[in-house]
């Protein structure tokens, strides 16, 4: 899922939230003003004053928006008609409404002014349906400019094929281009449009090409992290997450990569925003004291920066607190033959290069603390795969290449549960378990396990 449409999505969220209050101040404001109250008198200003009703308003808002969640107004990459939307706005709001009046109903409450409780929940559905209007307008506006766009490749000579690239031609409001469309699998031509213009999904129409073609379809994908969907009707698939859609009037098959996406990838980057600048305003003195024994310990630098490989294969430089001597990658090459560790990783129990503050700040696990910063700079996340050298990648095979669908992570399934003792294998294949069936609580569980571990675990090197 492209950023765009995951920012588009989630801002529905406050935007209702501040729709709802602003209709609710609204005809609070109205109900009250000379006009209304020449008329009528108000009877509830006395025992609701504005600031309270303010607070009642949001309460009421807090429960439309848990409301409309689950009438699925938030689902990522909704493809929900106009009309369709307005239905479940509409039945959101009347439900709330229903549910308040219940409320008070059994605390044997009066709620004075009818004209407030009506007007607030038609007001509401008028607002929250024109502002996300306004919000897909501005997405169609930039569909039809070719920004955020699906580039998507199309696989099969068929009618679907045809009207499919027909319809994404003809309503950009869609939001897809067609960079290219093959009646055969062509992976040569696939590989130089990818690097021209950069593959975003491929859709596969036709349930008649061989699976061998399907396969190397998917490991092309899966090679580029490319989003797969497919007519259905075809063959059974090895990945796991499937997301069935209507797209332009078809019905297709998505195979996901991880359930990490869409709502999952925003909750995931708010928690490790909260967590990562919270640990670093906590530690920031803790920080200094360290840094202080570093340099009196050895000289060098404070913190260790090196070279890493992240999502979808790009570098960056990790942040560690320094725990070896200066020249300790130029002395690597000496100590290969002592390497603990099976497969591409290099690991020495007692490594001679390792300071003596590095040895404390390495038992209890401190020196890895500053790579919140590369949390908080969005390079990794507080957990996820293990970050990985560029030598060690040179050495990987093609299912290990799944690593790189997400961010790595300052700790992880593997790191949790077995730490320095599981061989490259079983830390490869429980990172791929963790990507393909990530979910917000199995987050939870790491992080507190990684807690405990670093509480009493001491068989870091």
């Amino acid at each position: 899922m492209k950023r765009s449409e995951i920012f588009f999505d989630a801002i529905l969220v406050p935007l209702d939230f501040f729709s709802i209050l602003a209709a609710g101040v609204l005809v609070y404001v109205i109900r009250v003003s000379p006009a209304l109250t020449s008329i009528r008198p108000v009877l509830f200003s006395v025992d609701l004053p504005l600031r309270e009703y303010i607070g009642l308003v949001t309460v009421v808002a807090l429960i439309t928006l848990i409301i409309f969640a689950f009438l699925g107004l938030y689902s990522m990459g909704s493809t929900k008609g106009g009309f369709e939307e307005f239905t479940r706005i509409s039945a959101g709001s009347t439900l709330s409404v229903a549910t308040i009046i219940g409320w008070m109903f059994f605390r044997a409450e009066l709620f004075q002014s009818r004209f407030i409780l009506v007007a607030a929940w038609v007001t509401s559905i008028i607002f929250v349906t024109l502002l996300r209007r306004f919000v897909r307008l501005s997405q169609i506006s930039l569909f039809e400019r070719g920004i955020g766009t699906h580039k998507v490749i199309l696989i099969g000579s068929t009618n679907i094929s045809e009207q499919l690239e027909k319809r994404f031609r003809e309503e950009k409001r869609i939001g897809y281009d067609t960079i290219g469309q093959f009646s055969r699998v062509n992976v040569e031509k696939l590989q130089e449009i990818n690097n021209e213009k950069k593959i975003d999904e491929i859709i596969q129409c036709d349930p008649a090409l061989p699976d061998q073609d399907n396969l190397t379809l998917l490991d092309f994908c899966e090679e580029y992290k490319i989003e797969y969907k497919y007519v259905p009707n075809l063959y059974s698939t090895r990945i796991s997450n499937v997301v069935t859609r209507t797209l332009a009037g078809f019905p297709l098959v998505e195979l996901r990569r991880t359930p990490l996406d869409g709502w999952g990838r925003v909750i995931k980057r708010v928690f490790d925003l909260l967590i990562a600048g919270l640990g670093l305003i906590l530690l920031a003195p803790f920080f200094a004291i360290i840094g202080f024994f570093i340099a009196w310990d050895s000289p060098g630098p404070i913190f260790f920066k090196q070279k890493r490989i992240g999502k979808n294969q790009k570098t960056f430089k990790i942040i560690k607190f320094r725990t070896m001597v200066k020249d300790a990658e130029e002395r690597k090459k000496e100590l290969l033959n002592l390497n603990e560790r099976t497969g591409p990783l290099f690991k020495i129990r007692k490594d001679p290069r390792v300071t003596r503050v590095g040895r404390v700040l390495r038992k209890y696990r401190i020196d890895e603390f500053p790579q919140l910063w590369n949390v908080i700079r969005n390079n990794m996340s507080l957990i996820g795969p293990r970050p990985h050298l560029p030598e060690e990648i040179i050495q990987y095979r093609k299912e290990h290449r799944r690593l790189f669908t997400i961010k790595p992570g300052m700790t992880g399934l593997a790191q949790s549960s077995g730490s320095s003792e599981l061989s490259f294998d079983e830390e490869a294949t429980m990172d791929t378990q963790y990507i393909e069936q990530w979910n917000f609580k199995l987050d939870l569980q790491i992080f507190f396990r990684t807690l405990w571990k670093l509480l009493w675990d001491r068989s870091a090197v």
